[in-house]
């Protein structure tokens, strides 16, 4: 099955309006938008530079930098707007050992190490990482095609790389994606083969979180502000 983009998708659904933005924060690790009624949202960077003036020039899907500040800003838009997500962790909710062949895509180091110390170990697969850290990528489709559980961290929406991963993986398989860039809404291409979204959660008008991004920050220091939830 072919999938669509789906940055592209949701654009033509709700398109951008940088009118609604409060505030942007961008930093090494991540982008924070701020809407003007105080949603916010954020979305990992993994090394992009992201300049401030994305947030307003003409919105451009073919530039990484703006597809990361529009996560962002879907994220701050659309969060909000569902039911009330519960709390909870991956960790604590996903028993990888329980399936066949877990992988990973895209290294969610803290994850990967809590895993580790409960004695579960799984491929992860990431062009960002030092090779000695992960998995062959040459080694992704096969074993996408074969797995029986993806985790998959959100940033590969930004990054363009989710469809892909969509396209190559096995159709049975259980997905989970995974981390504080996830969108929780459920109108996205994909969505119905996610079997559950571990996201963050923040209050409006916390502009900490925007705070400690701008300055560098990642999730150690952000997470604090939040509330990992489940959808």
């Amino acid at each position: 099955m072919i999938y669509p983009d789906p940055l592209e998708v949701l654009f033509g659904r709700h398109g951008y309006d940088h009118s609604l933005i409060e505030r942007v924060a961008c930093g090494s690790k991540y982008v924070g938008v701020m809407l003007k009624n105080g949603n916010i949202g954020v979305c990992a960077t993994l090394g992009e530079n992201v300049g401030m003036e994305m947030a307003v020039s003409q919105p451009c899907l073919q530039k990484r930098g703006f597809r990361i500040i529009y996560q962002a800003f879907l994220n701050a838009l659309l969060n909000y707007g569902m039911k009330q997500p519960a709390r909870g962790d991956i960790t604590a909710i996903v028993d990888p050992g329980r399936y066949g062949f877990p992988v990973m895509i895209g290294y969610f180091r803290p994850v990967v190490a809590r895993f580790r110390d409960m004695g579960i170990s799984f491929p992860v697969f990431d062009h960002h990482a030092e090779p000695g850290e992960v998995t062959d990528p040459a080694l992704m489709p096969g074993y996408l095609s074969r797995s029986d559980a993806i985790i998959l961290t959100a940033t590969c929406i930004a990054h363009d790389t989710f469809a892909r991963v969509m396209e190559l993986s096995n159709t049975r398989a259980d997905i989970f994606l995974l981390g504080p860039s996830s969108p929780l809404f459920k109108e996205f291409p994909g969505r119905e083969r996610i079997i559950r979204v571990f996201g963050t959660a923040f209050q409006p008008f916390d502009h900490r979180v925007l705070d400690v991004i701008g300055q560098g920050h990642g999730t150690r220091v952000f997470m604090p502000y939040g509330m990992k939830v489940v959808s």
